[in-house]
């Protein structure tokens, strides 16, 4: 039978092995040792000295706890005993400012807001597109109705070229795959035909281009002359000596200086 001492330390090395049961430890009375006396005497006989008797674990006295070793990875404790390994703690979340929340904030409202000018842009565009092809269609479809195709336009004035019976000039100025060319039938004669060349005309839709006519006297010799508008161009031919010709660069800027004085 093992001794107190025994007992005792194997009782210790068992807390420290299993701390991680707290449960009291039951209590175990101890049995008194029966008195015996001898027939015949009164003094008692030399009893053996009690002892705590307390089992160890090794003896079935105290009921087995699950042992450590069947844990894996021990690690020791600082008492020097053996413990389970620590239960490793969940990563923690990572925490967003709210600086970083009104960046990401204000990020996408530019990004939005640069998204609706994009589309905005081009609705822009495309409406503009479409107004111009619009209105590009009309104004051909108003020359074809007014000149045809080819572009024919027609005007009847007193020149002063063969107009003795009273019959009025007749001219005629054609856009032939944009080349300008003026007929004058003088008196509306056609044996007296005549034909003024023009500039030839550049450009998309050169051919479209309608010819506008009109008489006025520009160089104030008491003769109306002809003045003929393609596009962006004025065509002024003088009228001298029963004929045109075109107009010079001293009589030009002569009539820009009278057209300058006139708008002031």
């Amino acid at each position: 039978m093992p001794s107190y001492n025994n007992a005792a330390r194997n009782y210790a090395n068992y807390a420290d092995y299993d701390e991680e049961y707290d449960e009291p430890m039951p209590t175990r009375r101890t049995a008194v040792a029966p008195q015996y006396r001898v027939a015949g005497t009164t003094s008692r006989p030399p009893m053996p000295r009690a002892t705590a008797a307390i089992p160890s674990p090794l003896q079935g006295g105290i009921p087995r706890r699950a042992t450590m070793p069947n844990l894996p990875a021990p690690g020791i404790s600082p008492r020097g005993g053996v413990h389970a390994p620590a239960v490793p703690r969940p990563t923690p979340r990572s925490t967003v400012t709210r600086r970083q929340v009104a960046a990401e904030s204000n990020s996408s409202s530019t990004m939005k807001l640069a998204l609706f000018g994009i589309a905005v842009v081009c609705v822009l565009v495309l409406s503009y597109l479409v107004v111009s092809f619009a209105v590009h269609s009309w104004q051909n479809w108003q020359d074809d109705m007014t000149y045809g195709r080819p572009r024919i336009t027609r005007l009847v004035a007193n020149v002063g070229h063969n107009e003795a019976n009273g019959a009025k000039t007749l001219f005629t100025a054609q856009n032939i795959n944009g080349q300008i060319s003026i007929t004058e039938f003088p008196g509306g004669d056609p044996t007296k035909t005549r034909v003024i060349v023009g500039p030839q005309l550049f450009g998309k839709d050169k051919d479209l281009i309608p010819i506008k006519l009109q008489t006025r006297d520009v160089n104030d010799d008491g003769a109306d002359d002809l003045i003929a508008t393609a596009d962006d161009q004025v065509l002024i031919y003088i009228n001298e000596n029963g004929n045109f010709r075109p107009i010079n660069d001293t009589e030009r800027a002569k009539l820009k200086s009278q057209d300058s004085e006139a708008t002031k």
